[in-house]
């Protein structure tokens, strides 16, 4: 199996490529939450990272409320996501995490309210695919 085959991928209307490896990051990505970090490596080669703005990340309560009026204000209508996801209280019963990179974990050990969270982040990534506002969208099956 490819390494790559577990990222999801994605273009900008930009032409910006985002890669990522859950849902919630890209659609991070795409709110234009992550700031470039220009690293360079040896004496030629200049690769650009990504660093969260610490403003609003996935599994915040105000996260998916922040990305679907992004989403109204750019395209002038947004997808419906379930209700819950938007009220704080649905926030608490979440399994403790360390940092963003124990949701790949967590996804891949089934957790329901991750696959929930990360399942929903992946339907407005579909949604905005099916927009024209990201392109070429490649997502873990």
């Amino acid at each position: 199996m490819d390494p790559d085959d577990d990222l999801f991928r994605f273009e900008l209307k930009n032409n910006a490529m985002v890669i990522a490896k859950t849902a919630s990051t890209a659609l991070l990505q795409w709110n234009g939450e992550m700031r470039q970090i220009p690293c360079k490596v040896g004496k030629y080669l200049f690769l650009e990272t990504w660093q969260p703005n610490l403003s609003c990340l996935p599994y915040d309560p105000a996260f998916l409320t922040v990305i679907l009026a992004n989403i109204e204000r750019k395209l002038g209508t947004s997808p419906q996501v379930p209700q819950e996801l938007l009220e704080k209280s649905w926030y608490e019963q979440l399994p403790a995490r360390e940092s963003m990179g124990d949701i790949k974990t967590m996804v891949e050990f089934g957790y329901p309210e991750i696959l929930f969270y990360e399942e929903t982040c992946l339907a407005l990534l579909k949604w905005l695919a099916e927009k024209g506002d990201v392109t070429d969208l490649v997502y873990p099956r």
